[in-house]
């Protein structure tokens, strides 16, 4: 999932954004937000896996 989001990202650094520049700014952030909430997901799941394991 990630690699697919920062795929994305990448992409669309190399699309002409000039006539959408607030709407790529909002899908940027957007995508940073997924991104940021599906690590800590997985940090937490990989510490907690750990902490069992321990």
């Amino acid at each position: 999932m990630i690699i697919g989001l920062f795929s994305f990202i990448c992409v669309l650094a190399l699309v002409n954004t000039d006539a959408w520049q607030r709407e790529f700014m909002g899908l940027v952030l957007l995508v940073v937000i997924v991104m940021s909430v599906g690590l800590a997901v997985f940090q937490g799941g990989i510490y907690g896996l750990g902490e069992v394991s321990a």
